[in-house]
């Protein structure tokens, strides 16, 4: 009998693969401009492709991993503040509501947010944001979420689709559930 693997999510991911994963997808777009800059180059015979290619290459590994790396500097401030690693996790069994962190890959990183990290929601927000910096680039609408950091500073977390905003709010809010809950049953 073959042993039925487990499918799992990316809340069981390590930091390198969250990190890795959340960038692949513009590293492989990056990739594959180069081989139709390639083919477009080798039909037309220009010599230095390789220079080019290279440089591209090097530019697209920035750019496909800024915004991961910018996830990964909050997700250690994060840890640092509250003294709690993501490596250090053991509630996988329970349903994702119930979790302690917060995991989702949007906006080309990565968003990780223990619950005790968040002292309060402050407000929701849409607003449209210009995708480029451009005249001519579409606006797209985004998601700002602001809450109250555990040492009261006020923080944000911007998401692209309102199922992440909700998402994110159940997530928080099933802890404040229980809370008031407790408060209740203890009067």
């Amino acid at each position: 009998m073959k042993k039925e693997k487990k499918r799992n999510s990316i809340y069981h991911y390590s930091i390198g693969r969250l990190f890795w994963i959340s960038g692949i997808k513009v590293l492989v777009i990056v990739l594959i401009s180069e081989i139709v800059i390639a083919g477009i180059a080798a039909f037309s015979g220009y010599k230095d492709l390789v220079a080019i290619l290279i440089l591209l290459f090097i530019a697209g590994v920035f750019a496909a991993y800024v915004m991961p790396l910018l996830s990964l500097c909050r997700l250690f401030g994060q840890q640092e503040a509250i003294g709690i690693k993501y490596k250090n996790r053991t509630d996988f069994d329970k349903p994702e509501n119930e979790r302690e962190w917060f995991v989702c890959m949007d906006r080309g990183g990565f968003a990780v947010f223990h619950r005790t990290y968040i002292k309060r929601i402050i407000r929701s927000v849409k607003e449209e944001e210009k995708a480029y910096t451009d005249a001519y680039s579409p606006k797209e609408d985004v998601y700002i979420l602001y809450f109250e950091d555990i040492s009261g500073r006020e923080r944000r977390i911007k998401f692209s689709g309102d199922w992440y905003l909700h998402d994110f709010i159940k997530w928080y809010q099933h802890d404040q559930n229980l809370k008031y809950q407790f408060a209740k049953e203890t009067e």
